[in-house]
């Protein structure tokens, strides 16, 4: 008896790591959704013209843009519509990225409105100024 409960517990273990390491990673369900609304969806780097200018109209420091390029970076487009999406090695980083400190205290204000806005999506991040690309991230 005492084996079964010790594979068991094993077992059960193994299924909440497996769980837990692998849940936080939405970009390829991201991706796959924006291909199946008709997006064109490319890997680039922030030096890429068009997502710079998707940056640049949502009002992105270089210093940001610079730290966004060390993560996979996700250009998706259709027609007129754009859509940038940054993947986060973690849903930590991502809160990190997007808290800055004000007057010796972390603020997470950034990190709270864009979650509010439908922005985040587990270790994503998206930049747009389409709410139809902002409807299909958030459906992802």
């Amino acid at each position: 008896m005492k084996k079964f409960i010790a594979a068991l517990s094993t077992a059960l273990l193994v299924v909440i790591l497996a769980l837990t390491l692998s849940a936080c990673d939405k970009s390829g369900a991201i991706e796959n959704k924006f291909k199946d609304n008709g997006y064109n969806v490319k890997i680039v780097n922030a030096d890429n013209s068009l997502a710079k200018a998707v940056f640049d109209l949502c009002g992105l420091s270089n210093d940001q843009i610079e730290e966004i390029n060390s993560y996979e970076i996700l250009y998706c487009s259709k027609n007129l519509s754009a859509a940038v999406v940054v993947k986060f090695p973690s849903s930590g980083k991502l809160k990190d990225f997007l808290t800055v400190e004000k007057d010796g205290k972390k603020d997470d204000s950034a990190y709270t409105a864009k979650k509010d806005k439908g922005d985040i999506n587990g270790n994503c991040l998206l930049y747009t100024m389409n709410e139809g690309a902002r409807d299909i991230f958030k459906k992802a």
